[in-house]
């Protein structure tokens, strides 16, 4: 039984290598060996499940005969994912450098428009694999007022005010304004820069640096964070004009009452009492004395004094007589009758 199993193995295994032919394959940079009963190579590719797109290529035809020793290349088509113009697509290509990649699909490229290649900028070395992604970003035209000077315009990628000012090398203070903000997107297509310029305030004995894109001395002051309380000004005033390297001093007015008190003394009062005895005296009301102020208003500006006013007085407290009793006697305290007075004499008497 045995000898007859390994008949059976020999004759198929003759068979086999009589109906088949070996066939070597090379994809891309791998190579192996097969054999094959496929008449043409189309059946082959069919048999192994090789799957072609359209942009791969064969070295055969598909309908060329497969014959006994045959090479068969097939070089596949590389996949790059084309972003560009709001849209993106799935593009086959042989290319390997990025613009060649673009010019065959069919996008054309601004002399300002920018290319990301798998996210980084496009390197004008030669690549050294074939990209997977690319990304055109349109360059628009963008008008920068930079303060007094001509405009200028820019030809920028970037998508925020900021980005494009730093692409442009358009250096800023943090006092500048800029419309609009530099953390904005760009949408606008007219950037203005009012530029801020260095002044001095000299505030509380100290001369501090500051600069300010405020149109008035006012504003300058409230964007540095310098209050005007009460009676302060400023020298400007507040509504002038910020001129560059100006100084502007800020004058801290206080103004406050001196004050001096005197006393006011209080009267006596007697009064008869006929409770105590005559000719003694106590007191039934004690005197309080007053208190008068003498006000004097006081200016200062930065501490030293500029003017006074002219005194006035107030009575904070009015004084309290002393009430005295002084001892009576009832008789002396009787009121004197009243004399009726006698009618005048009669005409002719």
């Amino acid at each position: 039984m045995l000898a007859i199993g390994v008949l059976f193995v020999s004759f198929g295994l003759g068979l086999y290598l009589i109906t088949t032919r070996p066939v070597r394959l090379v994809i891309e940079q791998s190579s192996f060996h097969v054999r094959t009963a496929q008449r043409s190579v189309g059946g082959l590719l069919d048999e192994l499940g090789i799957r072609l797109e359209p942009e791969d290529r064969l070295s055969l035809a598909r309908e060329a005969p497969v014959t006994s020793g045959m090479t068969l290349y097939i070089d596949k088509a590389e996949t790059v994912i084309l972003e560009h113009d709001g849209e993106q697509r799935r593009f086959l290509t042989h290319q390997t450098a990025p613009r060649a990649i673009l010019q065959e699909a069919g996008v054309r490229l601004g002399a300002h428009d920018q290319v990301m290649v798998d996210g980084a900028p496009l390197s004008e070395a030669a690549p050294t694999a074939p990209p997977r992604h690319l990304r055109v970003l349109r360059a628009r035209a963008v008008q920068v007022q930079d303060g007094d000077q001509a405009p200028l315009t820019l030809f920028t990628v970037a998508q925020s005010v900021g980005e494009a000012l730093h692409e442009a090398r358009i250096g800023l203070h943090v006092a500048d304004r800029i419309a609009p903000n530099v953390d904005e997107p760009l949408e606008s297509e007219r950037i203005v820069i009012q530029r801020s310029a260095p002044f001095t305030i000299a505030l509380d004995g100290r001369l501090l640096a500051a600069r300010s894109a405020a149109r008035t001395v006012g504003e300058a002051l409230a964007e540095a964070g310098v209050a005007l309380i009460g009676l302060d000004y400023c020298l400007p005033e507040e509504s002038a004009p910020l001129l560059p390297n100006m100084t502007v001093q800020v004058i801290r007015v206080t103004e406050e009452d001196e004050i001096e008190r005197s006393e006011i003394d209080f009267q006596q009062v007697f009064q008869p009492d006929v409770s105590i005895p005559p000719e003694t005296q106590k007191v039934i009301q004690a005197g309080v004395k007053g208190i008068l102020e003498r006000r004097v208003r006081v200016r200062r500006e930065n501490g030293v004094e500029v003017s006074r006013s002219l005194p006035y007085s107030v009575v904070v407290r009015d004084p309290r007589p002393e009430v005295i009793a002084i001892g009576a006697t009832p008789a002396l305290l009787t009121p004197e009758p009243t004399k009726t007075p006698l009618p005048p004499p009669a005409p002719g008497s």
